[in-house]
C-alpha cells in the first residue's frame, strides 16, 4: 500500500556535493566500453576536469568581553494546576451505535473525528492484511498443473540434496548422514541406556562420617542411588580396574550389568573409529578416481564441443565460414568469434555492470540472427533472379534465333541502342 502523502517541507539550502562514480562502474560507461570493443557506433566522451575551488581565508575574530552574570529573578511558588475534569457523556443508541450526548459541538466533533481516524486506520490495515493474504494464497497451488509443477520442483530439490549428501560423505565422512546414522547415533544411544539404568542400581560406599570399627578398621557401609558419574568412573578405567571398581561400588551381581554396558559402548566406539580409519585409508584412492573422472568428463566435453562446432560450420559454410577474397567478411567473423569466446570464458572477475551489458548484447544478437539469415537468403534470391533477367536481356541481341526481328528506321534504331547502353 503506498504511503499517505505528507505535507511538503521546503528543503534547506545546501552546498552541492561533488559527484562520485558508483562502485564497480556505472552502466553507461560499461556499455560504451563494450560497444567500442566490438565496433559499435558509440565512443565514451572524456569528462572535463572540474576547476579547483579557490581557498577561503578565515576572517579574524575578536574575542568578546565576558558580560556580568544576570541576577536570578525571584520567583514565587505557584500552586499546581487542577486537572480538567473529563466529560462523562450519556449515550443514545442509534442503529446499533452508541452516540454520546456532549454538551458542546466541539466535544461532539472531537468524538466524530476520532471515529473517522480509527476507521481510516482500520481500512489501511485491511489493505495490508489483504495483500499478505493474497501473497500467501498465491503460494498454494490451486490447479493440478501447479501441483504437478511444485512436485517436479520438489523432486529436483530432493535430488540435489541427495547429491550434496553424497558429496559431504566423500569429503568429510564424519559429518555425513551415513556416519551419524550407522555409528554416531548407536554410540550415543548406548551411553543413554547405561546412564538410564544407573538410576535403578544401588551404590555401596564407606560412610566416613561414622567412626571406623576398632577391630577391623573399616568404616560402616551406606547405600545411595547410582548416578551417571558412577558409570563414567568405571568406564574410564582399564578392564581389570573397571571390574574391581564395579564390584566394589555395585556388588557382584550389579557389577555384571555395569560391565556389560561398558562392553557394548566400547564395541560401538571401536566400530566407529574403524569406519573413520577405513575412510581415511581409501581417501587417496578416491581422490585419484575423482581426478581421473574429472579429466574424462573434461576431455569428453571438449571433444563434443569441437565436433558440434565443426558440424555447424560445415553445414552452413556461407554463414559460419570464412570467404575467399572477402576481407571485410572475414574480419567481422573473427570479431564475432572473439566476442563469443569471451562470453563463454570465465567472467567471474568481470564487474556486474559489464556482465549485464554483455548479456544484453548477446541476447539481442542471438535473437536477431534468424531474421538476418532470412533477409540474407531473400536478398540472394532476388539477386539471382536479377542475374537471370539480365542474362535474358543480354541474349536478345539482333541475329539471335527465336526473337522477332524488327528493323526500325536508322535514326530510331540508333536511338534505342543508345538508350539501352545507358540503361546497362
Amino acid at each position: 500500500m503506498p504511503p499517505e502523502p505528507s505535507t511538503p517541507v521546503a528543503p534547506a539550502p545546501s552546498t552541492p556535493a561533488p559527484s562520485t562514480p558508483a562502485p564497480g562502474g556505472d552502466t553507461p560507461s560499461a556499455t560504451e566500453a563494450f560497444e567500442s570493443q566490438f565496433d559499435l557506433d558509440t565512443a565514451p566522451a572524456p569528462a572535463a576536469p572540474a576547476a579547483p575551488a579557490a581557498p577561503v581565508k578565515p576572517a579574524p575574530t575578536t574575542p568578546a568581553k565576558p558580560s556580568a552574570p544576570a541576577k536570578p529573578a525571584a520567583s514565587k511558588p505557584t500552586a499546581p494546576a487542577k486537572p480538567a475534569a473529563s466529560p462523562t457523556p450519556e449515550f443514545d443508541e442509534e442503529d446499533g451505535v452508541q452516540v454520546p450526548r456532549y454538551k458542546t459541538d466541539k466535544e461532539f466533533r472531537g468524538w466524530g473525528l476520532k471515529g473517522y481516524k480509527d476507521l481510516k486506520q482500520t481500512k489501511a490495515d485491511m489493505v495490508v492484511l489483504q495483500a499478505k493474504y493474497d501473497e500467501l494464497n498465491g503460494r498454494v497451488p490451486q490447479t493440478e498443473t501447479e501441483r504437478k509443477q511444485l512436485a517436479e520442483k520438489l523432486g529436483v530439490i530432493e535430488k540435489a540434496y541427495a547429491s550434496l549428501q553424497e558429496e559431504v560423505k566423500f569429503y568429510n565422512y564424519e559429518r555425513s548422514p551415513d556416519y551419524k546414522t550407522n555409528y554416531e547415533k548407536p554410540y550415543q544411544d548406548a551411553i543413554a541406556r547405561a546412564h538410564r539404568d544407573m538410576g535403578e542400581l544401588i551404590v555401596y560406599e564407606e560412610d566416613r562420617s561414622q567412626p571406623a570399627d576398632e577391630t577391623t578398621g573399616k568404616y560402616p557401609v551406606k547405600e545411595r542411588r547410582a548416578t551417571p558419574q558412577d558409570f563414567d568412573e568405571v568406564y574410564s578405567q582399564p578392564l581389570g580396574l573397571a571390574a574391581r571398581l564395579a564390584s566394589k561400588k555395585f556388588g557382584t551381581e550389579a557389577a555384571a550389568i555395569v560391565l556389560q554396558h561398558r562392553k557394548d559402548i566400547r564395541q560401538l566406539g571401536e566400530k566407529a573409529v574403524a569406519a573413520l580409519q577405513e575412510w581415511k585409508d581409501k581417501g587417496v584412492q578416491r581422490e585419484k578416481d575423482n581426478a581421473a573422472q574429472t579429466v574424462q568428463i573434461t576431455e569428453r566435453r571438449n571433444s563434443l564441443w569441437a565436433q558440434v562446432n565443426k558440424d555447424i560450420q560445415e553445414k552452413d559454410k556461407d554463414i559460419f565460414g570464412e570467404r575467399a577474397d572477402d576481407k571485410g567478411w572475414n574480419e567481422a567473423l573473427a570479431k564475432g568469434s572473439a566476442m563469443a569466446d569471451n562470453y563463454f570464458s570465465d567472467r567471474s572477475a568481470m564487474p556486474m555492470e559489464q556482465k549485464v551489458v554483455f548479456d544484453a548484447h548477446v541476447r539481442n544478437r542471438v535473437a536477431a540472427f534468424p531474421a538476418l539469415v532470412y533477409r540474407m537468403r531473400q536478398l540472394e534470391a532476388e539477386l539471382a533472379k536479377r542475374d537471370s533477367d539480365l542474362a535474358t536481356l543480354k541474349g536478345s541481341a539482333p541475329g539471335k534465333p527465336g526473337v522477332e526481328q524488327v528493323t526500325p528506321p536508322a535514326e530510331e534504331s540508333e536511338g534505342a541502342l543508345a538508350a539501352f547502353d545507358k540503361t546497362m
